[in-house]
């Protein structure tokens, strides 16, 4: 970590930081053994590195230094970065491209070149210069690009030429049909016996089916079409949940009538009871001789229809009481579950959204600018 500001709160000085940290670096480099990196700075380096009292690495540095053909060059300067911003290409892209397509061989490169819309041919300015093309914009020398001494690249270059005129076929070369010249005997060479593809349209022969290939910007927005229609489906999967619990609002109902009904036949059935006990009251008689009455058989039946309705009314709160209780754990259990579902899917779903946002802006700027493609 490289802090900017010192134990005082002011501001460092940052001037010369960047051969400070090459001084780190190449002092790194030698404790722990490993290759030294090249630069071409080697002398502030250096200079560096005798200050902070390591005239060991200093020397290390330029004696690598001296032994060095050649200093290090990046395969893109900013300059040239910039520029091809400016005109919408990607720079790193392109690059990789031009790297990827220089491992193959004669053909493949060419192809590899084709596929990714960039030609290479000499230079007109250095001699043995090959320089890399996006249609009519330099995107830069070949050699800087894959980073490669220029004799290398120019070297290899002219043999895949050579081999790929070796490898051409004869037959593709352009024809003369009208002129006919004569063998050794002075006799004319009879016209060829198999018909040409203009011939054989006009006898209705028939032909293989030809297809153009597709140009980059119908490749493009097939792409990008491609990729739209694929987040949009992960994101519909990650926003589907798992279905809400049934509504049971009317099973509630039922039950508190239920429960409304047999709490009023009950003090129906305990007011009967009670007006048929009130006129059995025992008089003086019954109570002095302890003559007992007959029972009432009113009576009986009001008692067991009072029990009968103790009895639905206890059903019917249970009943009450359980559908309630039902409805609040299938409350708890589909949030939870919501809640759930919800912390797993929203990285999806975040990542779906913006990738939906991104392939909507390629495709606005493609049908704006459609030579980007």
């Amino acid at each position: 970590v490289i802090a900017h500001v010192g134990p005082g709160l002011r501001a460092l000085d940052l001037a010369y930081s960047y051969a400070e940290l090459e001084a780190v670096r190449a002092s790194v480099e030698y404790d722990f053994g490993e290759p030294l990196t090249p630069s071409r700075r080697t002398a502030t380096i250096a200079a560096r590195l005798r200050r902070d009292g390591l005239n060991a690495v200093a020397e290390w540095v330029e004696a690598a230094a001296a032994a060095r053909v050649e200093l290090p060059r990046s395969g893109l300067t900013s300059r040239i970065r910039a520029r091809l911003e400016r005109l919408g290409i990607a720079a790193p892209l392109a690059r990789a491209r031009v790297i990827s397509a220089y491992a193959l061989d004669g053909v493949g490169f060419e192809a590899a070149l084709s596929q990714a819309g960039l030609s290479c041919a000499p230079g007109d300015r250095i001699a043995g210069a090959w320089v890399v093309r996006q249609g009519d914009i330099l995107v830069g020398a070949l050699d800087r690009l894959v980073v490669r001494p220029r004799t290398e690249v120019a070297a290899r270059m002219q043999r895949l030429a050579m081999v790929m005129r070796e490898t051409a076929d004869p037959r593709l070369a352009p024809i003369e049909a009208e002129q006919h010249e004569g063998d050794r005997n002075g006799e004319s060479i009879s016209a060829p016996v198999v018909p040409s593809a203009d011939e054989m349209a006009d006898v209705g022969m028939p032909q293989p089916p030809r297809s153009d290939p597709p140009t980059p910007l119908a490749e493009w927005r097939s792409r990008l079409e491609q990729g739209l229609a694929r987040e949009k489906a992960a994101l519909q999967d990650a926003q589907r949940r798992s279905p809400p619990p049934p509504d049971r609002r009317r099973e509630e109902e039922e039950a508190k009538a239920e429960y409304r009904a047999a709490r009023t036949e009950l003090d129906r059935a305990m007011a009967v009871v009670q007006k048929l006990e009130a006129g059995q009251m025992p008089n003086i008689l019954t109570r002095m001789f302890g003559w007992k009455a007959r029972p009432n058989p009113e009576l009986v039946a009001a008692q067991a229809a009072l029990k009968a309705a103790y009895t639905r009314e206890a059903d019917g709160e249970i009943r009450l009481e359980s559908l309630r209780d039902l409805i609040a754990r299938e409350a708890t259990d589909y949030n939870r579950r919501m809640r759930i579902e919800k912390e797993a899917s929203d990285a999806a779903e975040r990542y779906a959204a913006s990738q939906i946002a991104l392939f909507e802006d390629a495709l606005a700027v493609l049908a704006r600018e459609p030579w980007r493609a």
